[in-house]
């Protein structure tokens, strides 16, 4: 388990794994993951994967391996899930963004695209190129 705090000092999230491995340029390398923002931050999105590395100097948390982004109060304030292969979190600045294939789900909505880039804490997102959908009234 690991705990991040934000620039004052505060809990900003926690990183769950089953094993954990600290590499020699510094980074952890974590798998089977859990990555869950602190609930007084009033991000409520939890992020799975088969992988992740953390990486010491940019502290930006690369999620590899059926990467799923969940929110009961995601976008459009609908619940919301995100999947794809790689994620990259900065979790100070709440951003999320890939360049790989994306499927997203919105309530009844559904996309997909290659590339996303996603604020968390104010529900914006950004799709890159390729992007198609499905949406019901």
């Amino acid at each position: 388990r690991i705990l991040g705090t934000g620039p004052g000092g505060d809990l900003l999230y926690e990183l769950r794994a089953k094993h954990a491995e600290e590499q020699l340029d510094g980074s952890i390398e974590f798998t089977d993951v859990r990555f869950d923002y602190s609930p007084e931050m009033d991000v409520p999105w939890t992020v799975n994967a088969d992988s992740a590395t953390i990486l010491p100097i940019r502290q930006r948390v690369q999620l590899r391996g059926h990467v799923r982004a969940r929110s009961s109060q995601g976008f459009s304030d609908s619940d919301t899930e995100i999947r794809t292969d790689y994620l990259e979190l900065d979790p100070e600045r709440y951003i999320a963004e890939t360049e790989e294939r994306v499927q997203i789900r919105i309530g009844t909505r559904s996309l997909t695209a290659t590339g996303m880039l996603a604020s968390l804490n104010d529900s914006r997102l950004e799709l890159k190129s390729n992007v198609s959908g499905k949406f019901v009234p």
